[in-house]
Protein backbone atom coordinates (compact mmCIF):
# COMPACT_ATOMS: atom_id res chain seq x y z
CA UNK A 1 0.00 0.00 0.00
CA UNK A 2 2.83 2.39 0.85
CA UNK A 3 4.36 1.68 -2.54
CA UNK A 4 1.14 2.76 -4.31
CA UNK A 5 0.99 5.93 -2.23
CA UNK A 6 4.57 6.73 -3.17
CA UNK A 7 3.79 6.19 -6.85
CA UNK A 8 0.68 8.38 -6.60
CA UNK A 9 2.66 11.18 -4.93
CA UNK A 10 5.39 10.91 -7.58
CA UNK A 11 2.79 11.21 -10.36
CA UNK A 12 1.21 14.27 -8.75
CA UNK A 13 4.59 16.00 -8.42
CA UNK A 14 5.54 15.05 -11.99
CA UNK A 15 2.33 16.59 -13.32
CA UNK A 16 3.04 19.78 -11.41
CA UNK A 17 6.55 20.06 -12.78
CA UNK A 18 5.40 19.38 -16.34
CA UNK A 19 2.74 22.09 -16.18
CA UNK A 20 5.12 24.89 -15.19
CA UNK A 21 4.72 27.60 -17.83
CA UNK A 22 7.73 28.47 -19.96
CA UNK A 23 9.38 31.81 -19.38
CA UNK A 24 8.38 34.59 -21.79
CA UNK A 25 11.92 34.56 -23.19
CA UNK A 26 11.70 30.83 -23.94
CA UNK A 27 8.20 31.11 -25.39
CA UNK A 28 8.96 34.11 -27.65
CA UNK A 29 12.46 33.08 -28.70
CA UNK A 30 13.95 35.29 -31.41
CA UNK A 31 10.78 37.41 -31.58
CA UNK A 32 11.78 38.98 -28.27
CA UNK A 33 9.57 39.86 -25.32
CA UNK A 34 7.27 42.90 -25.46
CA UNK A 35 8.38 45.14 -22.61
CA UNK A 36 6.32 48.23 -21.91
CA UNK A 37 5.89 50.53 -18.95
CA UNK A 38 2.13 50.64 -18.29
CA UNK A 39 2.46 54.29 -17.25
CA UNK A 40 3.84 55.16 -20.71
CA UNK A 41 1.10 53.46 -22.74
CA UNK A 42 -1.16 55.81 -24.74
CA UNK A 43 -4.60 56.56 -23.38
CA UNK A 44 -7.08 53.77 -24.13
CA UNK A 45 -4.48 50.97 -24.29
CA UNK A 46 -5.29 48.15 -21.89
CA UNK A 47 -2.02 47.14 -20.19
CA UNK A 48 -3.36 43.65 -19.44
CA UNK A 49 -3.88 43.02 -23.17
CA UNK A 50 -0.38 43.92 -24.37
CA UNK A 51 1.00 41.01 -26.41
CA UNK A 52 3.69 38.81 -24.88
CA UNK A 53 6.03 38.58 -27.88
CA UNK A 54 7.41 41.74 -29.47
CA UNK A 55 8.03 40.75 -33.08
CA UNK A 56 5.58 39.46 -35.66
CA UNK A 57 5.68 35.71 -36.37
CA UNK A 58 5.87 36.32 -40.14
CA UNK A 59 7.69 39.59 -40.22
CA UNK A 60 10.85 38.81 -38.35
CA UNK A 61 12.74 37.97 -41.52
CA UNK A 62 15.72 36.41 -39.78
CA UNK A 63 16.85 32.85 -39.28
CA UNK A 64 17.84 31.22 -36.01
CA UNK A 65 21.37 32.50 -36.51
CA UNK A 66 20.12 36.10 -36.62
CA UNK A 67 20.97 36.63 -40.30
CA UNK A 68 18.39 38.33 -42.50
CA UNK A 69 16.47 35.87 -44.71
CA UNK A 70 14.48 38.33 -46.80
CA UNK A 71 13.82 42.03 -47.20
CA UNK A 72 10.39 43.50 -46.55
CA UNK A 73 8.98 44.25 -50.02
CA UNK A 74 6.75 47.21 -50.80
CA UNK A 75 3.07 46.50 -51.58
CA UNK A 76 1.30 48.47 -54.30
CA UNK A 77 -1.59 46.16 -55.32
CA UNK A 78 -3.92 46.25 -52.29
CA UNK A 79 -4.86 48.55 -49.44
CA UNK A 80 -5.04 45.63 -46.98
CA UNK A 81 -4.91 41.87 -46.95
CA UNK A 82 -4.38 38.55 -45.23
CA UNK A 83 -0.98 36.84 -45.40
CA UNK A 84 -0.55 33.18 -46.35
CA UNK A 85 0.10 32.49 -42.67
CA UNK A 86 -3.18 34.14 -41.60
CA UNK A 87 -2.19 37.61 -40.36
CA UNK A 88 -3.75 40.96 -41.34
CA UNK A 89 -1.72 43.76 -42.87
CA UNK A 90 -2.62 47.15 -44.33
CA UNK A 91 -1.16 49.91 -46.47
CA UNK A 92 -0.14 52.76 -44.21
CA UNK A 93 1.40 55.26 -46.59
CA UNK A 94 -0.77 58.16 -47.76
CA UNK A 95 1.77 58.97 -50.49
CA UNK A 96 1.37 55.51 -52.12
CA UNK A 97 5.03 54.56 -51.72
CA UNK A 98 4.08 50.94 -50.98
CA UNK A 99 4.65 51.08 -47.22
CA UNK A 100 2.59 48.67 -45.15
CA UNK A 101 2.33 47.26 -41.62
CA UNK A 102 1.12 44.24 -39.70
CA UNK A 103 -2.01 45.13 -37.72
CA UNK A 104 -2.58 44.49 -34.04
CA UNK A 105 -5.37 44.82 -31.49
CA UNK A 106 -5.36 47.18 -28.50
CA UNK A 107 -4.19 50.27 -30.44
CA UNK A 108 -1.34 48.25 -31.94
CA UNK A 109 0.02 46.89 -28.64
CA UNK A 110 -2.15 43.77 -28.48
CA UNK A 111 -2.09 40.44 -30.28
CA UNK A 112 -1.40 40.44 -34.01
CA UNK A 113 -4.72 40.26 -35.87
CA UNK A 114 -5.45 36.85 -37.42
CA UNK A 115 -7.45 36.19 -40.59
CA UNK A 116 -8.64 33.52 -42.99
CA UNK A 117 -9.10 35.94 -45.91
CA UNK A 118 -8.66 39.64 -46.68
CA UNK A 119 -12.32 40.13 -45.73
CA UNK A 120 -11.38 39.51 -42.09
CA UNK A 121 -9.04 42.53 -42.16
CA UNK A 122 -9.71 46.27 -42.23
CA UNK A 123 -7.70 49.30 -43.19
CA UNK A 124 -8.90 51.09 -40.04
CA UNK A 125 -7.05 48.76 -37.66
CA UNK A 126 -3.83 50.14 -36.16
CA UNK A 127 -0.31 49.17 -37.13
CA UNK A 128 1.57 47.05 -34.62
CA UNK A 129 3.47 49.11 -32.06
CA UNK A 130 6.64 48.37 -30.14
CA UNK A 131 10.34 48.62 -30.75
CA UNK A 132 10.69 45.83 -33.28
CA UNK A 133 11.93 45.91 -36.86
CA UNK A 134 8.57 44.88 -38.25
CA UNK A 135 6.49 47.20 -36.07
CA UNK A 136 5.12 50.32 -37.70
CA UNK A 137 4.90 51.38 -41.31
CA UNK A 138 7.61 50.51 -43.82
CA UNK A 139 8.88 48.39 -46.69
Amino acid sequence: MKFLQAVAVAIIYAQGSLSVPASPEAECGSLGVMKVDPAELPEGVNASQVRKCLGHPEGHGTGRDGKQLFARACEFKSAWGCSHGGYCWKACDDENNGKWCWTAENSGYGPWIRCASYQDCERSTPCGQGKCDECGCGC
